[in-house]
């Protein structure tokens, strides 16, 4: 091969790598902040989760219902979502208490994460709230997914109030008191 056709392989190899790095760097800014927060108040039937412990075993969805459970999906590589972890950690402590409350942070495993990853990043950080993993991504049952999104789950295992994105602390902080509140007073 001569030395202009090595150089050309080498150019079209080099295009090939950065459309490649641009696509996913794409896909994963998409996934990663929503162009706008949206929240909506909903009431449907949260779709089975095959959700389990950071040890491996599986969380029933029985035990996500008969209790007001609050849902976050998200990711140690979503900046909103490490943004709002104060937020939730607040709410935990709100609620610990109140054996009729439950939150759990889940992490679909996506873009490096695995349990390891995720205990350290959550230990480093001081977050106390119970995770969970869903490595089949069943969450993208719920319907589109972006991260972060809450959802609040009323005791019949409905969802009733769905939060994609993350604008700050005090209208997320307002908003999940209210809605936690709310549940729990029917």
């Amino acid at each position: 091969m001569s030395q202009q056709s090595r150089r050309a392989v080498i150019a079209l190899s080099v295009c090939i790598g950065l459309m490649a790095v641009i696509s996913v760097s794409w896909f994963v800014k998409l996934r990663m902040r929503p162009t706008h927060l949206r929240v909506v108040k909903v009431d449907r039937p949260l779709p089975e989760l095959a959700l389990q412990r950071m040890n491996g075993t599986p969380i029933a969805s029985s035990e996500l219902r008969g209790r007001v459970t609050v849902l976050d999906f998200w990711g140690t590589w979503c900046p909103p979502c490490v943004e709002e972890m104060p937020v939730l950690n607040e709410l935990a402590t709100r609620y610990s208490s109140n054996p009729t409350v439950q939150i759990l942070l889940v992490n679909p495993e996506m873009y490096g994460d695995a349990p390891g990853k995720i205990r350290t990043f959550l230990r480093k950080r001081d977050i106390a709230i119970p995770a969970a993993l869903d490595p089949s991504h069943t969450c993208f049952e719920i319907g589109p997914m972006q991260f972060p999104t809450t959802l609040v789950i009323d005791r019949r295992g409905h969802i009733r109030y769905e939060r994609t994105g993350y604008s700050g602390a005090d209208s997320m902080r307002r908003e999940l008191r209210e809605e936690v509140d709310e549940l729990l007073s029917q």
